[in-house]
């Protein structure tokens, strides 16, 4: 009760609750894109299948996101 009290954004900062989310959106993403299921069928295939994809996963946006750059306005 006393974390509540802080805020909601020092309750989710203090509970991990920032932690889950981000694990939870990086698995949504990792399943949208490569599927639910893995293809191989013995356990150590799977293993480097499945870090084949999150390699992959990892490797998007560097080749997808433009480069930005600031300006400054006067």
């Amino acid at each position: 009760m006393r974390r509540i009290k802080e805020g909601r954004g020092g309750w989710r900062t203090a509970s991990g609750a920032t932690h889950q989310s981000l694990a939870e959106n990086a698995v949504s993403r990792f399943k949208a894109l490569v599927g639910v299921s893995l293809a191989a069928r013995g356990f150590k295939n799977q293993q480097v299948e499945a870090l084949v994809k999150c390699r992959v996963l990892n490797r998007m946006p560097s080749l997808d996101l433009p480069l930005s750059e600031r300006i400054l306005r006067s």
